[in-house]
């Protein structure tokens, strides 16, 4: 059914004899529509401040109103918890959790939804911040009480914070502790309560690891999981996210369908969404640059950049653009202009520690010098990353690699080819070596 108005919420939970529709459809939609939700906490809220009799007719209609008045006091719950939280992160580790132990206030599932809040939020930019954040949320579930928070539940709580401290270590390249926050995550979920929220974002953490370190079957593989699980919870956003992850891994090697799946990512999320439409449209333009949609991609690129003004704290975002923009130019013949920005985007993100995508920069500067037969100045890019791979501590192989390209440059026996299979060993072995080293020196 569609949208309820305001004069049926409030029939439905005024106790009105002439609703003149059908309470427990009504119920159903209030109950998966965030819209009439929304609606209906109004509503609610209005019969009680005037004194107004409340439903206490059909049983659809009192567990509906027993929901809305949970879900009201968890969220005061959590705005309080959310006024504590200041308080403890002001403290050291060590008094953290000793007020944690200590203060039975402190001891709450609100206080535990704030601090996994927060542990997503500082894991997301990368802040080392969260492994403490997530020690106290940890810390929390252990002093829950068992009357209200069973076993099975307190394994899934663990859960989800090894999920978003995972995504925080991969974010910041530590890709083995990564692996071993997720193997966590997963045996104690699979201990949990069964509740599919949390398996999804496993799911897409997974995906996201698989895509940063190579993987690309099982980053596909994983994030089309994900999308199952939350097209079942009638999850749109997270869905949409979902499909950006697959999309993402795709972009290379299947531009027509990273195109089809961010399309399709774009028209199910709400336009308030600004983020994830930015995100969604910038792999949408990278698709179309590949595809040679050079019009198309310049419009897009455009639309997104108007909006980036907001994101000016996210680096790794501005720079993702900026090598789109390069691209860009690149194909439209402004060879300078592009040249300025792939040098820029390989320095800054070197610079800000994102050292495996500085070096598909690299490359890509290296490729530019390569399609303009200007060699000697390609070879000049491999010599540089080759010490800034020393420096970064970067196995032996993909020095190896860096040496042997430029090898290949000095020597004038560097084609298409080669890059394209320096490109790949990049994305699948930036961590691990291969088994065969996939350069060999030039005869």
């Amino acid at each position: 059914m569609g949208h309820i108005s305001r004069g049926v919420v409030i029939r439905l939970l005024g106790n009105s004899k002439t609703c003149g529709f059908d309470p427990s459809k009504v119920v159903d939609h209030v109950a998966g529509c965030s819209r009439c939700w929304r609606l209906a906490l109004w509503a609610l809220d209005s019969l009680e401040s005037q004194g107004a009799r409340i439903s206490v007719g059909s049983e659809p209609v009192r567990n509906l109103i027993a929901l809305l008045r949970s879900q009201r006091e968890r969220s005061l719950d959590r705005l309080g918890a959310r006024a504590r939280l200041g308080k403890l992160k002001r403290l050291t580790h060590f008094k953290r959790l000793d007020l944690i132990r200590t203060t039975e206030i402190y001891r709450t599932r609100a206080m535990f939804d704030v601090l996994l809040r927060d542990t997503a939020e500082l894991a997301r930019s990368g802040d080392v911040e969260a492994e403490e954040i997530g020690k106290c949320a940890l810390a929390v579930i252990e002093m829950l009480s068992s009357q209200t928070t069973s076993d099975m539940l307190k394994k899934e709580l663990r859960a989800e914070v090894w999920v978003e401290l995972a995504n925080g270590r991969r974010i910041r390249a530590e890709w083995t502790s990564a692996f071993q926050a997720l193997r966590l995550a997963a045996e104690l979920l699979q201990e949990g309560t069964g509740n599919p929220q949390p398996a999804a974002r496993l799911h897409s953490v997974r995906s996201s690891l698989a895509f940063d370190t190579g993987q690309t079957v099982a980053a596909v593989k994983e994030a089309a999981i994900a999308q199952d699980i939350y097209r079942e919870l009638e999850d749109w956003r997270e869905v949409a996210a979902s499909i950006l992850l697959e999309a993402n891994a795709l972009v290379e090697i299947d531009p027509p369908r990273a195109l089809r799946l961010t399309e399709q990512g774009i028209a199910m999320i709400d336009d308030s969404d600004i983020r994830l439409h930015v995100l969604l449209k910038g792999t949408a333009t990278k698709s179309l640059i590949e595809l040679g949609r050079t019009g198309e991609a310049l419009h897009l690129l455009e639309e997104c950049l108007g909006y980036l003004d907001q994101f000016r704290n996210e680096t790794s975002l501005a720079l993702r653009f900026q090598s789109y923009q390069a691209r860009l130019l690149e194909v439209l013949g402004k060879y300078q202009e592009a040249e300025l920005l792939y040098r820029g985007v390989m320095d800054s993100m070197l610079a800000e520690g994102y050292i495996r995508d500085s070096f598909i920069a690299r490359l890509m500067l290296f490729n530019f010098y390569f399609l303009r037969g200007r060699l000697d100045e390609a070879a000049t890019v491999c010599i540089e990353g080759a010490r800034a791979l020393h420096k970064a501590g970067a196995h032996q192989q993909m020095r190896a690699v860096w040496n042997e390209l430029k090898i290949f440059t000095e020597t004038r026996r560097v084609d298409s080819e080669i890059i394209k299979a320096v490109r790949l060993y990049h994305v699948e072995h930036w961590n691990t070596p291969a088994k065969q080293q996939p350069l060999g020196r030039p005869k």
